[in-house]
């Protein structure tokens, strides 16, 4: 093999490599477009989880304030109903009086 022959396969071998790098570039390049797609997407879920969580505190809030209010709402309830439960009583025990005393 003569020394122009050899240079010529190192030529080749050297072609060979280059290419096998751009091609490699080429999808390391395409990769990295997929990746800044995928950051975007996973920032755009973060905020919409911390949105999430920001809501569910505010409901946890208010079920809270329902929590500490909803005894005195039963306790207010129960009377309402006794006053009512007792009135009709009077009335029905002033109507029976009438009739009885007719």
């Amino acid at each position: 093999m003569t020394e122009l022959e050899r240079l010529g396969d190192r030529m080749a071998n050297i072609e060979n490599a280059i290419e096998r790098i751009t091609v490699c570039t080429q999808s390391i390049a395409e990769n990295v477009k997929v990746i800044a797609v995928l950051e975007e997407r996973h920032a755009e879920t973060s905020r919409a989880i911390e949105r999430a969580f920001q809501v569910m505190k505010e409901i946890e809030v208010r079920v809270r304030v329902v929590e500490v209010e909803l005894p005195g709402l039963k306790e207010i309830r129960q009377w309402v109903m006794t006053g009512v439960l007792t009135t009709v009583g009077f009335v029905g025990a002033a109507v029976v009086a009438l009739v009885v005393n007719k």
